[in-house]
């Protein structure tokens, strides 16, 4: 049987692994990956006006996908860096 929420939040970083922020307490997993990054942008004080992408291990998350579907455990680290378009 699936958990219902993480037991403790993943420490989310910035590109440079200057900034970090451990969510505390219980995080449903049934959160999106791109409301994770929304807060991870407002905590870590980064520009609001770039898109942005979650990375645990080099893997990109999907921003659709639910913490469980992702596989984020309360473990990981996970990265947020500015989204890259080739042009």
């Amino acid at each position: 049987m699936a958990e219902a929420a993480l037991a403790r939040g993943p420490v989310l970083t910035d590109w440079t692994g200057q900034k970090r922020v451990e969510f505390e307490g219980d995080i449903p997993k049934d959160v999106l990956v791109s409301e994770l990054v929304a807060e991870a942008i407002h905590r870590l004080d980064l520009p609001q006006n770039v898109p942005y992408s979650a990375i645990i291990d080099g893997r990109k998350l999907n921003q659709g996908d639910r913490l469980d579907e992702a596989g984020v455990t309360s473990h990981d680290e996970i990265m947020v860096t500015p989204t890259v378009a080739a042009g």
